[in-house]
């Protein structure tokens, strides 16, 4: 009972009016508070919600709290449900896992700040002394694997620091009553209701971050020795090593269609194939040299230049040096021409850096190309896979080679920050648990005692956005009723879509296409056919380029969404079977589109 009292209480509601519940339910009749402590639940096995309660104000009020309270003491002793209320949410065998607001959850912390005397008054808060109260939330791992549940004690306990460089879990030593430096604090807001006996009471709560959870799990744990990701290589890999490994799937996947038997007797559909598949690397290529000719001026400012031409290889690092080498025996032979090396096309695609961003026409070999770089590197080859560009030692072998080049320099300025989705997660194996303690700042009450750390609260769970046990928010989406020619056209089309001209040119060839040429173009020989489609600029009657404002029906739209969802979903229910998982409809009766 004791060590219950002594822990802040969570609660849940499932409204999105869940302040206004809270300050009423408090005001009106302060006991009921304890039937909105955070349960367990599951999307098919809900806590139940206590009913609101009826708001009422001034004398009617203090009437209706003196009546609740005389029918509680006669009903029940309200020491034994009070212990028994409290005590419930620990008797639990399945764990409490906290849901977020998209699935109707929200929660509260709750404690009182109480004096330990006789009648537990009111600690009043002296702000001009910089008294404050607040809560932290804690990390907590089990020594065990736990079945369902765990106890506080029984785990190793963490603080979430919150700097400017990094999030971290800091590992709290023998005393779990104190506060770790830079431990991030959430601030208590306090609120003030009129007790059962008629003296004023003070409470004080704050909003549980249910939505900070990919933030929990992605912070380092202080505990371990991590491998941290350079930011310089995650930029690397998006910008330059993954559309190179890209391009050499789409060659890849070009050369395996081509050696299908009931495909590689066309010769003109092989040859148009090849040819197609070329192109569309051979202007990815480019594309990737200027982004990898930029990176390296970004993260490597030194090895850029002597790629450049502009030092010498004397100025570099043993590890730049090593990149270098890879870069200058790293070489591509175009058709009909000399070998190349990937060093001389980094250096040489600086040229083209404007024209290749203002480029507005398609790229096809054999034909004038106006705005295309006016020399060829293919990183794949649709045809044999020995003309493809790949360092010695594979991707992996330069990615390796960077990484010592990257610790072997100080990080450049301007370098984005590692994104937040790719900073690796701590026990990740394994459910998360936290808890929460609350905290009371007096800093000027001497040396020896100036934060006062509660008890942990009820160990819990949270829940990510598409966590299969949360329960669902109900969504009800109004479709035109009246969809016959008479109805739909008195739907106003007030929602525009700006688009340029190049966007314009390929909408309207998307538009030719027809569902057939849709089917055919991944049907295998002899039905296959490839799309056609005229992606050049829209021009006014005078020949220049124009783009269009395009006004649609938003509830028109709306059905067009519905019917491609049963459509695609119906084709996909053969891999997935998902089928019976996702919808049911039920009549309506006289619900009709016209009388």
């Amino acid at each position: 009972m004791y060590t219950a009292f002594r822990q802040p209480a969570i609660l849940r509601f499932t409204t999105d009016s869940f302040m206004e519940d809270f300050l009423a339910t408090l005001q009106t009749d302060p006991l009921k508070l304890r039937e909105y402590r955070a349960k367990p639940e599951s999307w098919d096995g809900r806590a139940a919600t206590p009913e609101s309660v009826e708001r009422v104000e001034g004398f009617r009020r203090r009437l209706n709290k003196q009546r609740l309270a005389r029918e509680r003491q006669l009903a029940l002793s309200g020491k034994a449900e009070v212990a028994e209320t409290i005590l419930s949410s620990a008797s639990q065998t399945l764990p409490l896992k906290l849901f977020q607001p998209a699935h109707q959850r929200y929660y509260l912390v709750a404690a009182c700040l109480v004096c330990g005397v006789v009648g537990l008054p009111n600690r009043s808060l002296n702000s001009e002394r910089q008294e404050r109260v607040s809560y932290v939330v804690r990390r907590l791992v089990p020594r065990s694997s736990p079945a369902g549940k765990v106890d506080p004690s029984t785990c190793d306990e963490f603080a979430f620091v919150s700097g400017a460089d990094e999030k971290r879990w800091e590992p709290i030593g023998g005393r779990r009553d104190v506060l770790v430096k830079g431990e991030e604090q959430e601030r208590l807001f306090p609120v003030t209701y009129q007790d059962y006996d008629g003296r004023k009471r003070r409470l004080f709560a704050g909003l549980v971050p249910v939505t900070k959870r990919d933030v929990y799990l992605s912070a380092s744990d202080g505990s371990k020795t991590e491998t941290k990701i350079d930011p310089r290589l995650a930029l690397l890999k998006s910008r330059v090593l993954g559309p190179w490994q890209e391009i050499l799937n789409t060659a890849e996947k070009t050369r395996t269609l081509v050696a299908d038997p009931q495909f590689s007797g066309d010769h003109e559909k092989t040859a148009g194939l090849i040819a197609g598949a070329q192109d569309d690397i051979q202007v990815n290529s480019w594309y990737l040299l200027l982004d990898f000719s930029n990176s390296l001026r970004a993260l490597l400012p030194s090895l850029a230049a002597v790629v450049d031409g502009n030092a010498s290889e004397d100025s570099l690092s043993k590890e730049e040096t090593d990149v270098l080498k890879v870069l200058q025996e790293t070489m591509y032979r175009p058709p009909h021409a000399m070998w190349r090396s990937l060093a001389s096309a980094l250096r040489e695609i600086q040229t083209y850096a404007f024209q290749l961003e203002t480029v507005k026409q398609r790229y096809k070999a054999g034909q004038a190309n106006p705005g295309w770089p006016a020399f060829l590197f293919a990183f794949g080859s649709p045809q044999i896979k020995a003309f493809e560009v790949m360092p010695k030692g594979g991707l992996e072998g330069l990615e390796a080679l960077l990484v010592k080049a990257f610790a072997a320099n100080a990080m450049p300025a301007g370098v984005p920050p590692l994104p937040e989705a790719a900073r690796p997660g701590v026990d990740t194996g394994r459910p998360a648990w936290f808890t929460i303690r609350c905290v009371y700042d007096h800093p000027e009450c001497g040396p020896l005692a100036t934060t006062v750390v509660s008890d942990p609260s009820a160990p819990f769970q949270l829940a990510g956005f598409f966590d299969p046990e949360a329960p669902a928010r109900p969504i009800r989406i109004m479709l035109p009723v009246d969809t016959t020619p008479a109805g739909l056209r008195k739907f106003d089309k007030n929602t525009a879509f700006v688009a340029s001209d190049i966007l314009c040119g390929q909408l309207k060839s998307l538009g030719k296409l027809s569902l057939g040429d849709l089917v055919r173009s991944v049907l295998p020989f002899p039905l296959h056919k490839d799309l056609s489609i005229d992606d050049s600029p829209c021009k006014d009657s005078q020949g220049n380029s124009q783009g269009t404002v395009c006004s649609l029906s938003i509830p028109i739209v709306t059905i067009c969404a519905l019917v491609l969802l049963i459509i695609i979903v119906s084709l996909l229910d053969f891999v997935f079977h998902w089928l019976p998982f996702f919808k049911f409809c039920f009549p309506l009766p006289g619900f009709k589109a016209k009388e």
